[in-house]
């Protein structure tokens, strides 16, 4: 206990020295710690590591040893890890690759940080991605050393490459668990930059992410001073990891260099091509995101559609077959049903932007039987006190009913 006391004050110093217009609070001690935790030789170490496997093809040998590799790290961090095996089909061939998730035990509600490990086939990919793998494993390491309230998950995809392989498979068994995911976040490309692209970095998010970037940006101020250039996620397409699950309904961010690197996907992506200057800043800034975050108290009301959901085909009500996207086709007349996943005082639901019902108290269930021949969206937003958030699912309906 004394050496922590004695760590924490010292920490607080040095930042008072650097930063002599911070205020430190209990909830700053973790976000400050894992800031100076932090260090280039980590993320040098960690990028030299990844690149040494060369090309990391999905589904070669490079490519699957490399999974070893992030999963005996993990587990040498003393956080639960798991290697996923996938299989899927796209551009007219077969994939088998790996997902590796190492997690720090927390609550029920989990926070998701997760970068691509793969590569196209003919670079070792430093910007992309390995520096956002080693950005994944030094945050690893670092938030290991301690506990927080909510669950963490630090996942390693496969797949990306190919079209989001692997996190669209990790995704949907999220989604049909029905794991109360508060926001995942995804480095993809997080450490080119040249001259004054050095002081600006970009961060996305989906809308009801807002209440995080809000604080992100608070602790850019505070500690790191990027410029910031923001933007919104769209959920029906998307580049990256991150895609797979906001077209799931999850919140999510990406981070992203500024500067559009010219050697993506070239054999030039090398070791010369990180700025490791300005991968520990853009690290350092996603790390003392997670520490506020995993203790943080939720400020948006979360719910889950329990029915219909995506990826599903469903025949007067029931559902008769599973789909590995997130489409949904309905035939005769469907169930809508919520489950609060927060305290919620109301429930607003529009079928093609026009008010269907509202729910004030449970069950938060109706039937809809009406006369369909096309494609539809569901949109439900819910209120507590002065906040909302949205989710909402598109989906193909044919109904002969009048009602």
């Amino acid at each position: 206990m004394e050496k922590t006391l004695w760590r924490v004050t010292a920490i607080a110093a040095f930042c008072v020295l650097i930063f002599p217009n911070l205020s430190f609070s209990n909830e700053s001690n973790k976000v400050e710690e894992v800031i100076y935790l932090l260090n280039e030789e980590m993320l040098r170490n960690y990028t030299e590591a990844i690149i040494s496997f060369g090309a990391r093809v999905t589904g070669s040998d490079a490519c699957n040893k490399c999974a070893e590799y992030i999963y005996e790290k993990f587990s040498s961090f003393g956080l639960n890890a798991t290697i996923y095996n996938w299989t899927d089909f796209s551009g007219f061939r077969n994939y088998e690759g790996m997902n590796v998730e190492g997690t720090l035990p927390g609550d029920e509600k989990v926070i998701i940080f997760n970068a691509h490990f793969d590569s196209v086939e003919n670079t070792i990919g430093a910007d992309d991605n390995a520096a956002g793998v080693a950005a994944l494993l030094a945050i690893a390491e670092v938030i290991s050393k301690f506990e927080f309230n909510h669950t963490i998950k630090f996942v390693a995809f496969s797949g990306e490459e190919q079209g989001l392989l692997g996190s669209n498979e990790y995704a949907r068994n999220a989604y049909e668990r029905d794991d109360f995911i508060i926001v995942e976040m995804n480095a993809d490309m997080i450490a080119h930059a040249d001259g004054e692209n050095g002081s600006k970095f970009r961060i996305y998010a989906t809308e009801d992410a807002d209440w995080i970037t809000g604080k992100i940006k608070e602790i850019n101020a505070n500690y790191l001073n990027f410029q910031l250039i923001t933007g919104n996620i769209s959920r029906k397409f998307g580049g990256s990891d991150y895609h797979s699950f906001a077209k799931y309904g999850f919140e999510a961010i990406a981070f992203f260099e500024y500067e559009w690197n010219p050697y993506m996907h070239q054999p030039e992506d090398n070791l010369s091509n990180v700025n490791f200057t300005y991968l520990l800043k853009t690290s350092r800034l996603i790390a003392a995101t997670l520490a506020w975050l995993a203790d943080a108290e939720i400020e948006k009301p979360y719910f889950s559609i329990l029915s219909p959901q995506r990826g599903k085909i469903y025949f007067n009500e029931k559902e008769v077959y599973e789909l590995k996207n997130e489409k949904i086709f309905a035939f005769g007349k469907i169930c809508l049903s919520l489950s609060p996943r927060t305290e919620a005082e109301k429930f607003e639901v529009y079928l093609d932007n026009k008010t269907l019902h509202v729910f004030n108290e449970p069950p938060y269930e109706i039937e809809v039987d009406r006369f369909s021949f096309g494609k539809h969206e569901l949109k439900i937003i819910a209120y507590n006190k002065d906040k909302s958030s949205t989710d909402w699912i598109e989906f193909y309906w044919l109904n002969l009913g009048m009602k």
